[in-house]
């Protein structure tokens, strides 16, 4: 298992940090695990949600209908 921060999680699905931390505050990712520092962990799962998120956000698909998934 892969295990991302939010900077390489960004980096890694080809979006900015702000964007990975707007979908986690409105509850489209959810880290795995946190950091003793409070910093969260993200999976291999979590890439390919944001991928798709991401994906299906350009294709017309508003952040509020893809948060009820």
């Amino acid at each position: 298992m892969s295990a991302y921060t939010v900077s390489q999680l960004a980096h890694n699905a080809g979006v900015s940090v702000h964007i990975v931390r707007d979908y986690l505050v409105r509850g489209l990712l959810r880290p795995v695990a946190c950091t003793t520092g409070g910093y969260g962990v993200f999976d291999d799962a979590a890439l390919q949600r944001l991928c798709f998120v991401r994906a299906a956000f350009e294709a017309g698909i508003g952040l509020d209908a893809l948060a009820r998934l």
